[in-house]
């Protein structure tokens, strides 16, 4: 039982030396390492293009296509989430909005402010600048 509480190097373990205590569990995976599993796994990232011509695809599909491509569990975990968010009635006008707005790019949104405000003559300016240099 005791060999149990030896290090790999022969040294006392935890009991001993409790500083080399992972209290915090074992290290989180980056980026990195997810991206190089999924690789392996034969995954493929998306190119934007790719994307972009699947959603207007889905756009121009038929209720029933897309149900049924939902259900399909070979179909990528994400593009189910986003049909099945289309499905929703709740969520379906916001999920169309922001692929439209994605796709194409949010429609230009004209702001109309009206300031009080009037041109200072030459010599207001003079005497403007000239109270800022003095106060500085």
């Amino acid at each position: 039982m005791k060999e149990n509480f030896k290090g790999k190097d022969g040294t006392a373990g935890f009991h001993k030396n409790p500083q080399n205590i992972n209290r915090t569990g074992a290290n989180r995976k980056s980026f990195s390492t997810i991206n190089e599993a999924l690789k392996k796994k034969g995954i493929q990232p998306l190119k934007k293009n790719e994307l972009i011509e699947s959603y207007t695809l889905i756009f121009n599909a038929t209720e029933e296509e897309l149900k049924r491509i939902a259900v399909d569990k070979k179909t990528p975990f994400a593009l189910r989430l986003i049909i099945t968010e289309l499905n929703d009635k709740n969520t379906r006008s916001k999920a169309i909005a922001d692929l439209r707005n994605y796709m194409f790019g949010q429609a230009m949104q004209e702001i109309n402010h009206t300031v009080k405000a009037r041109v200072l003559t030459p010599e207001e300016m003079k005497e403007h600048l000239k109270n800022l240099n003095d106060e500085y």
